[in-house]
């Protein structure tokens, strides 16, 4: 059995907003000879009203965002950074 690594990111989705909102974050595995294969992050907890556009802003912070994927329901998405 393995076990992964699930980490937790805090913010407030809006600067006016009183509420902290805590997404649950954990490495996704893209496919292989994908362009930035291996930088994928699963990402759960999304507020309700969470876009493509909110979510690449919110990580494109951290580099450079090449793709954002949100599923059906919108409360999960998978975002790949593009590789250096």
């Amino acid at each position: 059995m393995t076990t992964e690594k699930l980490l937790t990111l805090a913010l407030r989705w809006r600067p006016s907003s009183p509420f902290i909102q805590y997404l649950a974050l954990k490495p996704h595995d893209t496919a292989k000879g994908a362009d930035g294969a291996g930088a994928g992050l699963l990402v759960s907890g999304l507020p309700l009203g969470a876009d493509e556009a909110a979510v690449h802003d919110l990580f494109g912070v951290f580099g450079p965002v090449s793709q954002v994927v949100l599923h059906p329901l919108k409360l999960k998405a998978v975002r790949n950074f593009k590789p250096y």
